[in-house]
């Protein structure tokens, strides 16, 4: 039995012996955790790097500083990635296969950094992937902020890593134990920022690969078939939309297409003419698993009806005969 315990008073041996014990399995936990270090690269090790740098926390069972603070707004974002549940603009976080078999952790690349063979972890996609930097940079000025209030050091001075560290709620060495809480009003707002922007920055980026057979049927199946698709009276086909912000919901960019014309086709009245009057601004509403963007209006019968408008269901080709739910813009003459 430890000194400690056996010093404590009656009514506080039970609470001292439960610091006893924390202490010691943090201790061969942590420990446990750091030989990752020196193991091929995983989700775990990468874990390790990020997050358990922190010397202040003597055991593991107090809870990192950004948890403390549960007012923040897109706090869940920050949550996610610090937990790797970011399957849908991370490679490394992709734990299953979505269309083919589950790829081995070292052949997750990064699909923004094509034909290069980068592997799309944390560190990648947060601070050094060219698709990312805009949301580096704008949240590095109030993190800046931040370590000026708390006299840290210079946070441009900080190499990328450190950098990561910060923007993910995780406080510098140099933060003084009585800043902590400090730091966690001040810091992980902003962290939860930083994950919010960099998710609709990446998913609005995210590169759709599309397989092309190789065979004789599927080469002769050209563009001589096609009909195209007339356009109502007075309209004429708009160009093809390039930036995929503009269909990220809640996302500001929507407001581009508000007040647009389209053609969607609906698998029993075939082409309709509509209008987006507004976004969606609800992100409970949904269509089956996909998520309502627009709110549009189909002046042939003034019904309105919700969308879930986006480049994956886009008529490039501006086919007559294209498959059901596709659509493509049209503009006034």
């Amino acid at each position: 039995m430890p000194t400690s315990v056996q010093q404590a008073k009656p009514h506080n041996k039970e609470r001292s012996y439960k610091k006893f014990l924390q202490g010691i399995s943090s201790e061969k936990w942590y420990n446990q955790l750091q030989l990752q270090a020196h193991n091929p690269a995983s989700r775990l090790r990468t874990y390790v790097f990020l997050h358990l740098d922190d010397t202040r926390r003597m055991t593991l069972y107090k809870p990192a500083p950004y948890l403390s603070l549960c007012t923040a707004a897109y706090q869940l974002d920050l949550f996610r990635v610090r937990t790797q549940g970011c399957t849908d603009f991370i490679p490394s976080h992709m734990y299953y296969g979505k269309y083919t078999a589950r790829a081995p952790y070292d052949q997750r690349y990064c699909p923004h950094c094509q034909p290069q063979k980068t592997l799309g972890d944390e560190i990648h996609v947060l601070s050094q992937c060219p698709t990312s930097l805009a949301a580096m940079t704008e949240f590095a000025k109030p993190m800046a902020g931040v370590f000026r209030l708390l006299d840290l050091p210079l946070f441009r001075k900080l190499d990328h890593i450190q950098q990561t560290r910060a923007l993910l709620g995780n406080p510098p060495a140099s933060l003084l134990r009585k800043n902590l809480k400090q730091w966690a009003k001040e810091a992980i707002p902003t962290s939860a920022e930083f994950a919010r922007n960099l998710r609709y920055t990446l998913v609005g980026n995210q590169r759709h690969l599309i397989q092309i057979t190789s065979d004789d049927e599927s080469e002769s199946s050209s563009d001589d078939d096609l009909i195209p698709l007339t356009p109502p009276p007075k309209f004429k086909i708009a160009d093809t939309p390039t930036d995929s912000l503009w269909f990220v919901p809640q996302h500001p960019a929507g407001q581009n297409l508000v007040g647009r014309h389209f053609l969607y086709r609906w698998p029993k009245y075939g082409w309709c003419h509509g209008v987006i009057t507004k976004s969606n601004t609800d992100p409970s509403l949904t269509i089956g698993k996909l998520k309502i963007n627009f709110i549009a209006l189909y002046p042939s019968d003034n019904s309105t009806s919700e969308c879930a408008l986006s480049l994956q269901n886009y008529n490039t080709l501006a086919d007559h005969d294209s498959p059901p739910h596709t659509w493509l813009l049209i503009d006034p003459l």
